[in-house]
């Protein structure tokens, strides 16, 4: 594509990009000519500046097309994660947010950025719901926001890890379930306090 440079409302060219970086760093042109891009006039040196960061782009994401190995998400296993409800029964409290974090991490890792954020939303309706059960007791609404919750954050995430058969590398399970358990410990002790004071 060649371009037309205007100064001091004179029209020079047509130029290659090629050209047109070559006379900026010669200096015959100046940043702050006015090029035409084929569709209004902008100011040279930002019309550089944007080719040369679509070139770095096109460049590395042609590099990442090339190379030998992909890089594989790491995840935890949502199989696992989707394992976590048993750990509901002892504590009911902790693991639906704790898994949903964990959930949202894999859809971000997934770049599932829509997902992730409905996941997250989650988290906000978990505490709603402890609010609402500490102030009303809810019966079996609460099992009914469980399995909302369950097949629109654990389940797709199963099906699109496993039955899409997507790699990735599995993440650590220790750092969390550690985490898990200094809060599991942490909540214990704050409700033994409460029924001994």
């Amino acid at each position: 594509m060649h371009y037309r440079i205007s100064r001091d409302d004179q029209e020079y060219g047509p130029y290659t990009l090629e050209e047109l970086q070559r006379y900026v760093v010669e200096g015959s042109l100046l940043e702050t000519d006015y090029v035409h891009n084929g569709i209004e006039w902008v100011l040279l040196g930002r019309f550089l500046e944007g080719s040369q960061n679509a070139i770095n782009v096109f460049q590395g994401t042609a590099a990442k097309s090339f190379s030998k190995e992909p890089e594989l998400p790491e995840l935890w296993n949502p199989k696992v994660l989707g394992s976590l409800l048993f750990f509901l029964f002892i504590t009911p409290i902790i693991t639906p947010i704790w898994s949903t974090i964990l959930a949202a991490k894999n859809w971000d890792a997934l770049k599932e950025f829509d997902r992730a954020r409905e996941a997250r939303n989650w988290i906000y309706i978990w505490i709603s719901m402890y609010i609402i059960t500490f102030l009303i007791p809810v019966g079996i609404f609460g099992f009914i926001i469980l399995l909302v919750w369950y097949f629109r954050v654990i389940k797709p995430q199963y099906d699109v890890v496993a039955i899409g058969d997507i790699a990735y590398n599995k993440k650590s399970w220790i750092p969390t379930l550690t985490v898990y358990l200094v809060m599991l410990g942490l909540i214990i002790m704050t409700l033994e306090s409460m029924d001994s004071g």
